[in-house]
Formats: structure tokens, C-alpha cells, sequence
């Protein structure tokens, strides 16, 4: 029978190699920033569809047409930290919460393209609006799931707000744009409310018997649900008739970002422009700023609805 000390020396030598072995693995499956960066595959427009390719012309002939991007220092004027993510900063869900909640570290390429976008849209926003809201922090990540759903952002209910810049839609486009203050308008329905999936006043806006279907928003980055005009009288989009709370969403959104199209829509869809209005009552009720003046400065920024 082996010595004590002859066990215990063995045992220590096949734990060592084991965890060695373990870690290998791990480098292979998980590499480092620098190598994810370099493995990144690359954009090939052979590859693409004629449908793609038109919509890819269509976003650079866009793009090259847009002025230069606003330099606008978002932390030193509304004290909101811009945070890139890591593993270790995902929220807990709260006991008996039925929902998980999971992200990466997004790529440093993506940060360099996203958040000058981020900070030449967020200069609209009034500095009032901001603190009202009680936004701690706005967070940069990758990979972000919710329920196990790949999910562009998230307004979380402690302050925070969450970007997604592994999503390939991820460029200097409208769709882009409104994302942003599609999310930002979850914390501010949040900080109003406490809540955001009831508004009996926001129901009674719709055509008697209209029930959101909830079944959905899994699909919300399918792409057909977001384009204008697919959808029932007095819906922006298919993705509004998924309730209340992103109805609400786009429709601020869409009001900041294509404001004068807007405008026209309400003139042909009597519910679109009932609910433009109360947008506009909502968030003045809430922040004086937010008032006809807002209104008419974002109107005035060349957009596309795109």
C-alpha cells in the first residue's frame, strides 16, 4: 500500500495537470480580445443577397451624405458613466424573478464605431430629462441575452442602460439612431411609472378590441418587424403591436429621430396621431423641456427614415 505522502504528492500532480488541461480548453474556446478582434470574419458584399446589396448601397450612399459627427462630452454633462461591460457585471435576477439576464465584453472596434454615435444623438437630449430619469450608467457589451434571447438592449430597473454592439446592425443608420432613444425611453417610462407594461390611458388609444400579442418579442430582431408602415392603422411597425411598453418605445423613438415624417403620418392615421400627442403630454407632464421647442428642434435635423 503507497505511503501517505506518496498519495498525497500523486493526487496533487493529476489535480495540476487536470486544471492545465481544463485551461487549454478554455484559451480554445474562449480566446482573447486581441484574437476574437482578429478572427472577426470579414465583410464580403459577393456574399450577399441583391436585396442586401441595394439595402447596403442605399446605408453608404446614407451615411456619406451625413455631416460630421458632433463631439459631445455625455459623462461631464448628465454625470452618466459610460461603461464597457464585463462577464462579472451581469445583474442576479431577484428571487423568484423568472428571467436571466447574460453579456460579454463587447469588441473595442465596436466601441470606436458605436459610441460616437451614441454621444452625437444623445446631445438632443435635454441635460434635464437625463436626471430625471435617474440613469446611473450607460453600458457598452456584446452578446447580450435575455431569457435566453438575443436582445439589441435592455433598460434595466437599477438605472442602467444596456447597448448590444455585437448586433451586425450595429453602423450609423437611422435604425440605429432610433435604438438609442428607443431604450433611453424605457428608464424614462420606468422613472414615470415604476413600471412599463400598463398604461390604461395609452389602451384606450387603440381600435376597440386591439390586444398586443405578446408572442412577438422573441422575434424583435427580425427585421420585418420594424419597417414602417408594415403594420395594423395606428402601429409604426409590426414590433409596436408587441405591447404597450414598445409602442410607446418607438414611438418616441421615431419622433426624435424622423419627427417630420411623423408629422405626415398623423395626418392619414388618426390613432398615430393621437398617440403622438400624448407622447409629447407624457414627457412634458414629466420634464417641462420636453416641450413644443424640443419638439421643433428635432424636426429641424436632416434625417432618413430608413
Amino acid at each position: 500500500m503507497p505511503s501517505k505522502p506518496f498519495y498525497l504528492i500523486t493526487r496533487g500532480i493529476l489535480l495540476a495537470a487536470l486544471l492545465v488541461h481544463g485551461f487549454t480548453i478554455f484559451l480554445e474556446k474562449y480566446p482573447t480580445d486581441h484574437e476574437r478582434s482578429d478572427a472577426a470574419p470579414t465583410f464580403d458584399l459577393a456574399n450577399l443577397t441583391p436585396a442586401q446589396k441595394q439595402a447596403w448601397a442605399a446605408q453608404q450612399m446614407w451615411a456619406a451624405q451625413q455631416p460630421p459627427l458632433v463631439a459631445f462630452d455625455l459623462e461631464a454633462r448628465d454625470d452618466v458613466k459610460i461603461v464597457l461591460a464585463t462577464s462579472e457585471m451581469a445583474p442576479k435576477p431577484k428571487p423568484a424573478a423568472n428571467w436571466s439576464f447574460t453579456f460579454e465584453p463587447p469588441a473595442s472596434e465596436s466601441v470606436a464605431k458605436f459610441r460616437p454615435i451614441l454621444e452625437d444623438e444623445w446631445r438632443h437630449l435635454p441635460a434635464s430629462l437625463v436626471k430625471k430619469c435617474g440613469l446611473r450608467r450607460i453600458i457598452l457589451c456584446s452578446e447580450l441575452e435575455f431569457n435566453g434571447q438575443n436582445v439589441g438592449g435592455f433598460a434595466s430597473d437599477n438605472f442602467d442602460l444596456y447597448f448590444n454592439l455585437s448586433l451586425s446592425t450595429i453602423q450609423d443608420s437611422p435604425y440605429v439612431r432610433r435604438m438609442i432613444h428607443h431604450e433611453f425611453f424605457h428608464a424614462v417610462d420606468f422613472a414615470i411609472h415604476g413600471q412599463v407594461v400598463v398604461d390604461p390611458f395609452w389602451l384606450r388609444l387603440n381600435s376597440e378590441g386591439f390586444d398586443y400579442d405578446w408572442s412577438i418579442k422573441p422575434r424583435h430582431l427580425d427585421a420585418s418587424l420594424g419597417v414602417p408602415g408594415n403594420a395594423p392603422p395606428g402601429f409604426i411597425n409590426r414590433y409596436c403591436t408587441s405591447g404597450v411598453e414598445e409602442d410607446k418605445a418607438e414611438m418616441f423613438a421615431y419622433m426624435v429621430v424622423n419627427g417630420k415624417q411623423m408629422e405626415q403620418w398623423g395626418k392619414t392615421d388618426a390613432i398615430i396621431e393621437a398617440k403622438r400627442k400624448q407622447m409629447m403630454k407624457i414627457v412634458e407632464d414629466f420634464c417641462p423641456d420636453m416641450n413644443d421647442d424640443f419638439w421643433a428642434r428635432m424636426k429641424q435635423i436632416p434625417r432618413q427614415m430608413g
